[in-house]
């Protein structure tokens, strides 16, 4: 009996063993499994912000100045840009046209609080051929042909928009201008009022005849240079 008690009792302790490593064995195997790192195949791809894109103008308003003035420039004064491409000895053409249109701001004309522009062609030595163009509350709208030197707004209106005058020097440094104001008429800005001043003192000066600074506006500018 001495020899078997100790043969029994190291049975025992081996199956101890085998139970204890089977029991760590199945806590390993039911551990949970952690979770896998996002890659960049896996990841969400980032959205593209859309593009924001120009509003089309309500119907019947001119989108671009420059893309319409050269059809209005050809109607309203065909023999002018004529000219003013056979003083650069070159082709008319609308493309040609287009390519030499420069736009100049105005002031507010139709006061909406928004700054006016007339597309332009150089003629002649001071002046231009200018398509004008409102704003018009943001349905842009042509108001006409003008040809003459830089335009500013005059003091009256005329169907709801400002008159328009400027002044194109004939010589004598501009010391001999011609002045011209322009109305609307509900379609188009037209001649209302015109002046030929001459205040040149060379005595080369070709005569203006006795009618010569008689308009107001000649009158005004000879007071204006009477003054010390």
């Amino acid at each position: 009996m001495r020899h078997i008690l100790p043969m029994r009792r190291r049975w025992w302790w081996l199956l101890l063993g085998v139970a204890s490593c089977a029991g760590a064995a199945k806590q390993v195997d039911t551990a949970p499994t952690p979770p896998t790192p996002a890659t960049a195949a896996t990841a969400a791809a980032p959205t593209t912000p859309p593009t924001p894109t120009t509003p089309a103008p309500p119907s019947g308003c001119i989108a671009n100045a420059a893309d319409d003035a050269p059809s209005r420039l050809f109607a309203d004064a065909a023999q002018l840009v004529e000219e003013a491409f056979q003083a650069n000895d070159e082709v008319v053409s609308e493309a040609g046209l287009r390519r030499r249109l420069e736009p100049v701001p105005l002031e507010d004309l139709d006061r909406d609080g928004t700054a006016d522009e007339a597309q332009t062609i150089g003629f002649g030595t001071y002046g231009a051929i200018q398509a004008v163009y409102v704003s018009n509350r943001g349905c842009r709208r042509f108001v006409g042909v003008v040809v003459a030197g830089e335009l500013g707004a005059a003091s009256s209106d005329s169907r709801g928009l400002r008159d328009v005058e400027a002044r194109w020097s004939n010589g004598c440094a501009g010391n001999d201008f011609d002045w011209t104001r322009w109305s609307y008429d509900g379609t188009r800005y037209q001649v209302a009022d015109h002046a030929t001043c001459s205040f040149c003192d060379d005595p080369g000066s070709p005569s203006r005849g006795a009618h010569a600074n008689r308009h107001p506006v000649c009158q005004q500018e000879a007071a204006l240079r009477a003054q010390p």
